[in-house]
């Protein structure tokens, strides 16, 4: 059972050495960040099964779809999570990004089930094309790694998508006050499709805009 999903994210920046890191800036080199987050989603689809799907309507196995209303399904998910990024060079930094805890639950009126685990694995580079002292402009190459295979049970519920997703990010910023950030974020995701012996799963891909405020 797999969800297409809403996030509300939240985290905690823990630096050494060096000044801040925010969307299009690249900090000094050698310098280190570690962040511990906690994120929970919410679902609204459902990656149709033989009973959600309708093609009448275009909708095949593996296609997102609606739930089922009167079935009352709920979804939900959370994680704590631990990222980290390096910058080894003047512009360039690495980072990667893991749930070490994740908890997913997925009930309606005739079934339930909880998995704990692991979630999927993000590596990432960046290297800042633009670089004045108010705006900054860094461009992100990133994949996401599966911790687990592609899962086809239809009783447990997965904490992997079991497939590699591939990522081209930019971010740029502007420090409207030292302390105070705006972010201007694209991003596009290229998604694996998932083959297996009874299911397929269409990820599709995905292109997100979104403007963010820090400090």
């Amino acid at each position: 059972m797999r969800k297409i999903c809403k996030s509300l994210v939240f985290g905690v920046l823990f630096a050494f050495p060096g000044i801040a890191f925010a969307g299009g800036f690249v900090s000094e080199p050698g310098s280190v960040f570690v962040k511990s987050g906690f994120q929970s989603w919410t679902a609204d689809k459902v990656f149709a099964g033989v009973k959600e799907a309708n093609p009448d309507k275009g909708i095949k196995v593996g296609d997102a779809a609606d739930y089922d209303p009167t079935n009352k399904g709920e979804f939900t998910s959370q994680n704590i999570s631990i990222s980290a990024s390096y910058v080894p060079i003047e512009r360039l930094a690495f980072d990667f990004f893991l749930p070490v805890l994740q908890i997913s639950k997925f009930k309606d009126l005739s079934f339930e089930s909880e998995s704990v685990g692991f979630g999927d694995l993000y590596l990432g580079a960046g290297y800042q094309v633009l670089k004045f002292s108010e705006v900054g402009t860094t461009v992100n190459l990133k994949v996401k790694v599966p911790t687990a295979p592609p899962n086809e049970d239809q009783v447990s519920i997965p904490l992997s998508t079991g497939q590699f997703d591939y990522m081209l990010e930019q971010q740029t910023s502007w420090a409207v006050k030292p302390a105070l950030h705006l972010t201007l974020r694209t991003l596009y995701r290229y998604r694996d499709s998932v083959e297996g012996e009874t299911l397929t799963f269409n990820f599709r891909d995905e292109f997100e805009l979104g403007l963010e405020v820090g400090g």
